[in-house]
Protein backbone atom coordinates (compact mmCIF):
# COMPACT_ATOMS: atom_id res chain seq x y z
CA UNK A 1 0.00 0.00 0.00
CA UNK A 2 1.50 3.18 -1.04
CA UNK A 3 -0.32 6.77 -1.12
CA UNK A 4 0.36 10.27 -0.27
CA UNK A 5 -2.03 12.44 2.43
CA UNK A 6 -1.76 15.98 3.89
CA UNK A 7 -1.64 16.33 7.90
CA UNK A 8 -4.90 18.16 8.17
CA UNK A 9 -5.77 18.05 12.50
CA UNK A 10 -3.79 17.65 15.09
CA UNK A 11 -5.74 17.42 18.25
CA UNK A 12 -4.40 17.01 22.08
CA UNK A 13 -6.72 17.17 25.00
CA UNK A 14 -6.35 17.35 28.75
CA UNK A 15 -9.57 14.37 28.83
CA UNK A 16 -6.49 12.15 27.05
CA UNK A 17 -3.78 12.66 28.16
CA UNK A 18 -0.82 11.11 26.74
CA UNK A 19 -2.46 10.84 23.01
CA UNK A 20 -2.22 12.59 19.86
CA UNK A 21 -5.14 12.10 16.76
CA UNK A 22 -3.95 13.15 13.78
CA UNK A 23 -5.98 13.43 11.06
CA UNK A 24 -5.35 13.44 7.65
CA UNK A 25 -6.68 14.02 4.21
CA UNK A 26 -5.95 11.87 1.02
CA UNK A 27 -4.01 13.92 -2.31
CA UNK A 28 -6.89 11.73 -4.14
CA UNK A 29 -10.29 12.26 -2.67
CA UNK A 30 -12.35 9.60 -1.95
CA UNK A 31 -15.21 11.43 -0.65
CA UNK A 32 -14.27 11.00 2.63
CA UNK A 33 -11.43 11.50 5.46
CA UNK A 34 -8.77 8.96 4.82
CA UNK A 35 -6.40 8.40 7.85
CA UNK A 36 -7.39 9.06 11.42
CA UNK A 37 -4.32 8.45 14.00
CA UNK A 38 -4.10 8.16 17.75
CA UNK A 39 -0.86 7.65 18.63
CA UNK A 40 1.90 8.82 21.53
CA UNK A 41 3.26 12.55 21.48
CA UNK A 42 6.78 11.27 21.17
CA UNK A 43 5.82 9.73 17.91
CA UNK A 44 3.33 12.30 16.79
CA UNK A 45 6.15 14.94 17.41
CA UNK A 46 7.82 15.05 13.88
CA UNK A 47 4.37 15.21 12.14
CA UNK A 48 3.78 19.07 10.63
CA UNK A 49 0.07 20.36 10.16
CA UNK A 50 0.01 21.57 6.46
CA UNK A 51 2.93 18.77 5.00
CA UNK A 52 2.24 16.19 2.93
CA UNK A 53 3.68 12.81 3.52
CA UNK A 54 3.88 9.54 1.72
CA UNK A 55 2.77 6.46 3.51
CA UNK A 56 3.58 2.70 3.04
CA UNK A 57 2.44 -0.64 4.71
CA UNK A 58 3.99 -3.89 4.01
CA UNK A 59 3.11 -7.13 5.64
CA UNK A 60 5.21 -7.94 8.49
CA UNK A 61 6.24 -11.74 8.40
CA UNK A 62 6.47 -13.13 11.84
CA UNK A 63 10.11 -12.94 13.31
CA UNK A 64 10.93 -10.16 10.87
CA UNK A 65 12.32 -6.72 12.28
CA UNK A 66 13.14 -3.54 11.01
CA UNK A 67 13.05 0.45 11.73
CA UNK A 68 12.26 3.11 9.16
CA UNK A 69 14.95 5.16 7.79
CA UNK A 70 16.55 8.50 8.23
CA UNK A 71 14.26 10.12 6.40
CA UNK A 72 11.13 8.86 8.14
CA UNK A 73 8.92 11.11 9.69
CA UNK A 74 7.03 7.66 11.63
CA UNK A 75 7.34 4.75 11.69
CA UNK A 76 4.97 1.89 13.36
CA UNK A 77 3.44 -1.76 13.34
CA UNK A 78 0.16 -2.47 13.10
CA UNK A 79 -2.31 -5.47 13.20
CA UNK A 80 -5.86 -5.11 11.04
CA UNK A 81 -8.07 -5.80 13.42
CA UNK A 82 -11.28 -4.95 11.14
CA UNK A 83 -12.34 -4.21 7.58
CA UNK A 84 -15.90 -2.58 6.85
CA UNK A 85 -17.87 -2.30 3.48
CA UNK A 86 -21.05 -0.87 3.45
CA UNK A 87 -23.44 -0.11 1.01
CA UNK A 88 -24.20 3.28 2.00
CA UNK A 89 -20.15 3.94 1.26
CA UNK A 90 -20.11 1.83 -2.08
CA UNK A 91 -16.79 1.21 -3.46
CA UNK A 92 -14.75 1.82 0.01
CA UNK A 93 -13.35 0.09 2.52
CA UNK A 94 -13.13 1.10 6.46
CA UNK A 95 -9.89 -0.42 7.66
CA UNK A 96 -8.99 -0.37 11.78
CA UNK A 97 -5.45 -1.39 12.60
CA UNK A 98 -4.59 -2.06 16.29
CA UNK A 99 -1.03 -1.09 17.51
CA UNK A 100 1.76 -3.36 19.02
CA UNK A 101 2.08 -0.94 21.19
CA UNK A 102 -1.29 -0.02 23.14
CA UNK A 103 -1.89 3.67 24.23
CA UNK A 104 -5.52 3.04 25.69
CA UNK A 105 -7.32 3.45 21.71
CA UNK A 106 -7.55 2.06 18.49
CA UNK A 107 -4.50 3.27 16.79
CA UNK A 108 -5.12 3.69 13.01
CA UNK A 109 -8.45 3.73 11.05
CA UNK A 110 -8.27 4.53 6.90
CA UNK A 111 -10.86 4.56 4.61
CA UNK A 112 -9.43 3.27 1.05
CA UNK A 113 -10.85 2.52 -2.50
CA UNK A 114 -11.93 -1.28 -1.68
CA UNK A 115 -8.76 -1.90 -4.72
CA UNK A 116 -6.50 -0.84 -2.00
CA UNK A 117 -7.99 -2.89 0.85
CA UNK A 118 -8.37 -5.88 -1.06
CA UNK A 119 -4.70 -7.13 -0.62
CA UNK A 120 -4.87 -6.87 3.16
CA UNK A 121 -5.33 -9.43 5.33
CA UNK A 122 -7.51 -9.10 8.32
CA UNK A 123 -5.50 -10.70 11.59
CA UNK A 124 -1.53 -9.65 9.70
CA UNK A 125 0.45 -6.70 10.83
CA UNK A 126 1.84 -4.57 8.79
CA UNK A 127 4.30 -1.88 9.38
CA UNK A 128 3.62 1.65 8.61
CA UNK A 129 6.32 4.47 7.78
CA UNK A 130 5.54 8.21 6.63
CA UNK A 131 8.24 9.78 5.20
CA UNK A 132 7.89 13.74 4.63
CA UNK A 133 7.52 14.79 0.74
CA UNK A 134 9.50 18.16 0.32
CA UNK A 135 7.36 20.61 -1.33
CA UNK A 136 9.82 22.16 -4.27
CA UNK A 137 10.32 25.52 -3.52
CA UNK A 138 10.42 28.62 -5.93
CA UNK A 139 13.72 29.46 -5.57
CA UNK A 140 14.29 25.74 -6.80
CA UNK A 141 12.75 25.57 -9.70
CA UNK A 142 14.32 25.95 -12.81
CA UNK A 143 13.92 29.17 -14.76
CA UNK A 144 10.76 28.95 -17.18
CA UNK A 145 12.11 29.72 -21.17
CA UNK A 146 13.10 28.73 -24.56
CA UNK A 147 15.63 25.73 -24.31
CA UNK A 148 18.91 26.53 -25.75
CA UNK A 149 20.42 23.47 -28.03
CA UNK A 150 24.20 23.06 -27.99
CA UNK A 151 24.93 22.66 -31.85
Amino acid sequence: MNFDTVLNLRTESAGQRGVVILQFVPQQAIGTQQLTLSTAPATAAAMEVGARYNWTAVKVEPGDGGTGGASTAMSFAATLNQRTESASQAGVATLQFLPEASIGAPQLTMTVPLAVSSPLEVGSTYRFEAVKVEEPTDQAQAPVGPVEEAG
